[in-house]
């Protein structure tokens, strides 16, 4: 049996399309890519709903002393034709300089995607329904506040829902 969520506010874990917000295109990109044979590298400010998508693991690569990692990795990459990569992290600096510096192993390696905020008419949506499924009321004044206030990015606006 399925068990019921009581908050539709997610901060982690993954509990079903239903409970994903929008990110259809993203989504449609990244299954593309895959199908097609490519690699893909999600990038994004902290907070944008990149973790959703994937998860991060740049972030300490790159924080790594043996620069000859990324290049065995990257070795790595080239021989497993069968195997497509998705390359994820919080720190857009350092994932635009490993993919797009022509001095680092994986230049030119991925296909970028650049994650911006949810729009507000999709975020809106997304907490209508959920709000209305828990029997639970939100003013379209509260949802725009919130929406405002953390600047479109989804973990904040998650802490704001899960607040009221």
């Amino acid at each position: 049996m399925k068990q019921k969520i009581k908050n539709p506010c997610l901060l982690s874990g993954y509990k079903g399309p239903d409970y994903f917000c929008d990110r259809r295109a993203e989504t449609d990109k990244i299954v593309e890519a895959l199908e097609n044979g490519g690699n893909l590298t999600p990038i994004s400010p902290r907070r944008m709903g990149k973790s959703g998508l994937i998860r991060n693991a740049f972030y300490y690569l790159s924080k790594n002393k043996d620069e000859g990692v990324e290049a065995l990795l990257r070795s790595y990459m080239q021989r497993m034709t069968n195997v497509r990569f998705i390359f994820s992290g919080s720190q857009k600096h350092i994932m635009e300089k490993l993919f797009t510096s022509a001095s680092q192993p994986f230049f030119q390696s991925t296909q970028m995607l650049q994650l911006g905020a949810i729009s507000l008419k999709e975020y809106s949506k997304f907490i209508l329904k959920h709000f209305e499924k828990a029997e639970k009321n939100i003013s379209q004044e509260a949802i725009d506040f919130a929406y405002q206030t953390a600047g479109g990015k989804f973990y904040t606006l998650t802490n704001y829902k899960r607040a009221l």
